[in-house]
């Protein structure tokens, strides 16, 4: 009996750090644009974006909310067949909260080099932070 209850006891702190560890990150993609997403202190946030680097095209960070840095560059993953020339996928940025608070993140997809015209696209969260 006194095995079966320090089971027990184990398998619910199991659950309660997996359900702990899953509300500190989220993983965002195009469909929430302009939407809101929340983590926890010390959380990272995963947005995840169409793209397509042959063309020139980048998503570029416009600002971050103050309470988050931003973990390296972004990460293309090419969708399609391995290897395959100009294919188009998915860029990845990731970025981490370093305290509770609010904010918008803002990115534009566009080439690096037309400073002057406008973004081809845009993305915006409402980010927050426990």
């Amino acid at each position: 009996m006194k095995r079966l209850c320090v089971g027990i006891l184990i398998a619910a702190l199991v659950v309660v750090a997996l359900a702990a560890c899953a509300e500190k990150n989220a993983v965002v993609d195009d469909t929430l644009n302009g939407k809101s997403a929340a983590i926890g202190s010390g959380g990272t946030l995963e947005v995840r974006l169409p793209s397509n680097p042959s063309t020139g095209y980048a998503w570029q960070v416009l600002s971050v909310p103050g309470f988050m840095t931003q973990d390296g560059p972004s990460e293309f993953k090419q969708g399609g067949a391995a290897g395959a020339v100009g294919a188009s996928g998915i860029e990845v940025l990731r970025f981490t909260s370093k305290e509770g608070g609010s904010g918008t993140l803002k990115l534009e997809y566009r080439r690096s080099w037309e400073t002057t015209t406008p973004a081809e696209k845009t993305y915006t969260l409402e980010v927050t932070s426990d």
